[in-house]
């Protein structure tokens, strides 16, 4: 996969705050990326000698439901972090690969100060963008109901008209007068 189509390389490189709406609005209905990764750490233990192999688990993204992943780096992110942290972190700059500690890692991210911090402007840009689509989608109610009541009107208008017209040929009139 290139880079241009990984969504959290795009964050990396041009901030979230610096997009332009439309492509903003596009980014959060899309979501976040979670896909899985193919890291595998494999773990010795010297008293016993065996080895075995840490991998990444597809639970982790129902039970952090701001985990996202960059295909291209190999590596996990915070959703909320990426798009609006300015504290430079691994959750958010460089992305998470050790396995090995990854769910007090996890955890411990989760309650943080920062992490919290945005996870609400997350929620508040959302509730935003609903807002606008609830108001776009009601204003397109409002003009189809304006311009069926105008085609209502103007049908009328023209019934009056014909039926003007009718009369004044079954009575042999002209329209301009008497000539």
């Amino acid at each position: 996969m290139f880079p241009i189509n990984d969504v959290v390389c795009n964050l990396l490189e041009t901030p979230f705050n610096r997009w332009k709406d439309e492509d903003k609005k596009g980014l959060l209905i899309i979501g976040r990326p979670i896909k899985s990764l193919k890291l595998c750490i494999k773990k010795e233990i010297k008293s016993s000698g065996k080895s075995y192999n840490i991998k990444f688990k597809d639970t982790w993204f129902s039970e952090f439901y701001w985990l996202c992943t960059s295909v291209y780096l190999q590596k996990l992110f915070c959703w909320a972090c990426v798009l609006f942290s300015n504290k430079i972190n691994v959750w958010n700059k460089e992305g998470f690969s050790d396995f090995q500690n990854a769910t007090r890692s996890l955890c411990k991210h989760g309650n943080s100060a920062e992490h919290l911090k945005c996870q609400l402007n997350l929620r508040s840009v959302e509730n935003k963008i609903n807002i606008i689509a609830d108001s776009l989608r009601e204003n397109a109610r409002l003009h189809i109901q304006q311009y069926n009541e105008n085609v209502r009107l103007n049908r009328h208008f023209l019934e009056i008209l014909i039926d003007v017209v009718l009369h004044l040929s079954k009575q042999e009139l002209t329209f301009r007068g008497h000539a």
